[in-house]
């Protein structure tokens, strides 16, 4: 009994020191899964790099912070939630284009450092989303006219 007491008491004390103490805006604030770096992910072409504003500060930054936990653990009740995502794919970049960001453009969006319209950016984000546990996602659709939106792999 003595034992289980000392060890009880050894591990409640030890508790503070091995967990580390963090906030909901350190764990927020930054929460991107931009490209990383050209190949990071495989289908990166290029780094994101960033949006900044110099009156609100950085509102869309480089990758870091992110979570690849099952989305349902996060969800109070149990994983009988059906969790959807909303999928845009009108990001492109440029043939041989390194540069993201502003004053980059490619079919009037900023170059992100992918293209959409890849069938290995496509496998890449959909393994990425089935990880992370979502059950389904919501793709836009932009009207009868083809174009490379509609087009998705």
């Amino acid at each position: 009994m003595r034992h289980l007491l000392v060890l009880s008491l050894f591990l409640s004390c030890a508790y503070p020191f091995a967990t580390a103490a963090t906030t909901v805006k350190a764990q927020t604030a930054n929460n991107t899964a931009a490209c990383a770096a050209a190949g990071s992910p495989a289908y990166c072409q290029a780094a994101w790099v960033g949006l900044s504003d110099s009156t609100s500060g950085t509102y869309d930054p480089v990758p870091a912070n992110v979570s690849t936990v099952n989305i349902h653990t996060l969800i109070p009740g149990g994983s009988a939630t059906k969790v959807l995502a909303h999928f845009q794919p009108w990001f492109c970049m440029n043939p041989g284009s390194t540069t993201t960001g502003v004053g980059t453009s490619c079919n009037q969006h900023l170059q992100v450092g992918y293209n959409s319209n890849d069938s290995g950016t496509v496998n890449g984000q959909l393994n990425d989303m089935k990880g992370r546990g979502f059950d389904g996602l919501v793709v836009d659709w932009y009207g009868p006219t083809l174009n490379s939106f509609d087009q998705v792999s």
